[in-house]
């Protein structure tokens, strides 16, 4: 079982602000972008979730005793 030190969870990406989007239609759209980094992320969390599934349920997963 790989401890959660060694294997973290992945880190969602952040949306981007308000300001970022010339709202103008770009082929790669800061909103596109980050709607595939969202899909990346989650298929990267749901495999971590899989290699996890034991630990998440023992509480020294979350630090207790």
């Amino acid at each position: 079982m790989l401890q959660a030190e060694q294997d973290p969870a992945p880190i969602p990406p952040t949306p981007p602000g308000e300001s970022e989007c010339c709202e103008s239609g770009c082929e790669n759209c800061v909103w596109t972008v980050y709607s595939a980094s969202r899909a990346q992320y989650e298929r990267a969390y749901a495999d971590w979730l899989l290699r996890h599934s034991e630990a998440l349920h023992d509480d020294a997963f979350w630090g207790g005793t």
